[in-house]
């Protein structure tokens, strides 16, 4: 299994993150931008149609690849 730097690792270490907004209650999607290679999204609960638990599971969706 190949080790995950944390997002908070690179950041140290002035490398270059990339993220995204993400506007879907789909937690499968967050996984998906995870495997994609991104290092964070941002869960736009502002412009987005979300529970608390849409919130809850598209955070465990992105940490399951990876992603902050």
């Amino acid at each position: 299994m190949v080790a995950i730097k944390s997002l908070s690792e690179k950041i140290k270490e002035d490398k270059i993150v990339f993220g995204t907004f993400f506007k879907s209650n789909n937690p499968g999607i967050a996984e998906m931008i995870g495997y994609a290679g991104f290092d964070f999204i941002i869960i736009d609960c502002e412009h987005g149609n979300y529970t608390y638990e849409d919130v809850e599971n598209t955070i465990r969706g992105a940490n399951i690849a990876g992603c902050s």
